[in-house]
């Protein structure tokens, strides 16, 4: 799923803050080839920094609160789009649903990893 084919499909269904949220999970976890991501709560805010110095950060901060990324998650999960699990220790996993792809012609759907078990890392 490209950038374009998610802003077609879903650009005037979701707030920009929702679709920001949506393109972040799906650029960690189809944009790698993943089902699963586990996603802290400081990743979405503060990005994931890049270990090389000055190389360009894995993904960039998301610039929102809290409350306001908290309230774009519950909606694209209330909506299905998005899947989350949690995992030991209080952290949480996010994935796309199929209902994300569901208009695209089976050709075009990501080709995403099965994971060797059903738990994410």
């Amino acid at each position: 799923m490209t950038f374009q084919e998610v802003m077609r499909a879903y650009a005037f269904a979701f707030t920009p803050t929702q679709l920001v949220v949506l393109l972040f999970i799906m650029d960690r976890t189809v944009g790698w080839g993943k089902r699963w991501e586990k996603i802290t709560q400081r990743q979405f805010l503060n990005g994931i920094p890049s270990f090389e110095e000055d190389a360009v950060p894995y993904a960039g901060k998301l610039k929102m609160t809290l409350n306001t990324l908290k309230n774009a998650l519950r909606r694209l999960i209330t909506v299905g789009l998005v899947l989350e699990r949690k995992l030991e220790g209080g952290s949480t996993a996010y994935s796309l649903s199929e209902n994300c792809f569901s208009y695209l012609p089976d050709e075009k759907k990501p080709k995403i990893k099965k994971a060797k078990t059903s738990e994410p890392k």
